[in-house]
């Protein structure tokens, strides 16, 4: 599915791993962040078991995002990958600057994907978590100008890195956990002004 956001877009894929795959991946990240206290842990590909097996839909996705974008994939790379625990939203939580409005630009990511791999949501559950992307911040467009993402099971997500976006307050008995995949663009296509 492909959502416009203004001159951009979001993609959407559902059902995106067999689940075999979406379970054990389930397993291990659920496992890899029992004793992690912060919401993001970075991981290298190479501490990830699953990397290879999940790699190919994840790279359909980039070259796909990449073909309507009409930019050269092979300027893309992974910057960073990280697994997140998003934990039942308490008081303590009022202040995580995920739960506000940012964009990703300090981090280089020129597009973000994240895969849903633990999450109880469902359309007669609802347990917040939602992730919204913002076309802008005017009051007056509202809600036109917001996309909000539901958090379902074995959803794949892309879109661009610099649009705001946060993450709204989870409320599942669980922790959502997800795997987050930092795209950064070659300076490459960096030219001279014309100057005239």
């Amino acid at each position: 599915m492909k959502l416009d956001i203004q001159n951009d877009f979001v993609l959407i894929e559902d059902n995106v791993f067999d689940s075999e795959t979406i379970d054990k991946i389930d397993s291990w990240a659920r496992n890899t962040l029992e004793t992690h206290d912060d919401t993001y842990k970075t991981i290298d590909p190479s501490e990830f078991p699953y990397y290879n097996d999940i790699n190919p839909m994840v790279l359909n996705q980039l070259y796909h995002y990449c073909q309507l974008k009409e930019v050269d994939a092979q300027r893309i790379d992974l910057c960073n990958l990280q697994l997140s625990k998003l934990p039942k939203y308490n008081e303590s939580m009022a202040n995580e600057n995920f739960y506000e409005p940012h964009d990703d630009i300090a981090e280089a990511y020129w597009a973000v994907t994240i895969i849903y791999c633990t999450s109880e949501f469902t359309d007669d559950n609802w347990t917040g978590g939602e992730l919204a992307i913002y076309k802008n911040t005017t009051s007056l467009d509202y809600p036109g100008n917001i996309i909000n993402i539901k958090p379902y099971r074995n959803r794949m997500i892309m879109f661009p890195g610099y649009y705001l976006h946060r993450i709204k307050p989870w409320f599942g008995n669980i922790a959502r956990q997800s795997i987050v995949y930092g795209w950064e663009i070659d300076d490459k296509w960096k030219t001279k002004p014309i100057v005239v």
